[in-house]
C-alpha cells in the first residue's frame, strides 16, 4: 500500500514537472512568434520596399554624379566632410535590399519553425530530451534577427540622412566648378 502511494506521489511529481516545463516553453514560444512578426511588421512599416529601391538608385545617381564632377582638387573642408558622410552611407547601404529581403523571409522562416515547436511540445512529438535546446536555439535567432533588423533599419537612416545633408552642398559645389 505504502509503495502505491510513493509510487503515485512520485509520478504525480513528475508529470507536473514536465506539464510546468511544456506549459513554460509553449508560453516562451508563443512570446517568440510574436516577437518575430512584430520585427517583421515593425521592417515593413518603417520601410517600405519601394522606398529602399528608390533610396538606393537616387543615391547611386548621386555617387555617379559625384564621381564625375569631383576632381582631384583640393576640396573645401566642409564639403569634403559631407562628402565623406555620405561615400560611408552609401557603401555601408549598398547590400540594403538583399538584406532586407533576406531579412523578411528569415523572420518568416523562423515564425513557421517556432509554430511547429510549439505544437511539437504541445503534443509532445519529436525528442522531448531535446525541447530546451531548440527552445533556446530559436531564442537566439531570434534575438539575430531582430539586431539584424534594427541595423537594416539604422543602416537605411543613415544613408537617407546622409543624402538629404550632401544634396544641397553638392548643389553649391556644382555651382561654384
Amino acid at each position: 500500500m505504502k509503495k502505491r502511494f510513493y509510487l503515485s506521489f512520485f509520478t504525480s511529481v513528475l508529470l507536473l514537472a514536465c506539464s510546468s516545463k511544456t506549459e513554460k516553453w509553449s508560453l516562451d514560444l508563443e512570446a517568440c512568434i510574436k516577437s518575430a512578426d512584430s520585427t517583421t511588421a515593425i521592417l515593413n512599416e518603417t520601410i517600405a520596399a519601394d522606398e529602399l529601391k528608390s533610396l538606393l538608385v537616387d543615391s547611386r545617381i548621386l555617387f555617379q554624379e559625384v564621381k564625375a564632377a569631383v576632381s582631384d582638387d583640393t576640396l573645401d573642408v566642409e564639403f569634403g566632410q559631407q562628402l565623406d558622410q555620405f561615400s560611408t552611407a552609401y557603401r555601408n547601404a549598398l547590400t540594403l535590399e538583399s538584406e532586407y529581403t533576406h531579412c523578411k523571409h528569415a523572420a518568416a522562416e523562423l515564425t513557421d519553425r517556432l509554430k511547429q515547436l510549439k505544437s511539437d511540445i504541445e503534443n509532445t512529438n519529436g525528442d522531448r530530451a531535446e525541447y530546451c535546446a531548440y527552445v533556446t536555439r530559436e531564442k537566439g535567432e531570434l534575438t539575430k534577427i531582430q539586431n539584424h533588423c534594427k541595423d537594416i533599419r539604422l543602416r537605411f537612416d543613415e544613408l537617407k540622412a546622409a543624402k538629404a545633408d550632401f544634396e544641397p552642398v553638392f548643389q553649391v559645389y556644382q555651382k561654384g566648378v
